[in-house]
């Protein structure tokens, strides 16, 4: 078995304003499989993809972690149009599916949560 990477863009790219490439949950494709023959993405790499997003648009300095609560670190307020959980919501479904997951229904109270209580929520 191929060891599984997810790439996301690095600091280099997104300050060199090149045009950043879809990210990718693996190298080989594979793509977690559920009891019911249905593929998608793992709790595990969902997890990696709300830890990136959520330390990027973090409007504080909170050190995130996989306990960190969302409303703690994301902002409600817009700037230019759009607010941090707005955004990080946006991302974070975009690079679910592009890493082969599926794009599930969110929880209405997901701001409240962490990424240990969402991420098995919309993982699969």
């Amino acid at each position: 078995m191929t060891k599984s990477v997810l790439k996301t863009p690095s600091s280099k790219q997104l300050a060199g304003g090149n045009t950043i490439q879809p990210a990718t949950a693996t190298q080989s494709g594979e793509a977690a499989e559920s009891s019911s023959g249905e593929t998608g993405l793992t709790t595990h790499k969902v997890k990696i993809i709300l830890r990136f997003h959520l330390r990027n648009l973090s409007t504080n300095n909170t050190l995130v972690t996989d306990e960190t609560i969302f409303k703690d670190t994301l902002s409600d307020l817009d700037i230019a149009g759009i607010s941090s959980r707005t955004l990080f919501k946006a991302l974070s479904r975009r690079d679910i599916v592009r890493n082969g997951g599926h794009d599930k229904k969110w929880p209405e109270s997901w701001i409240d949560e962490n990424i240990s209580s969402l991420a098995p929520k919309i993982s699969g």
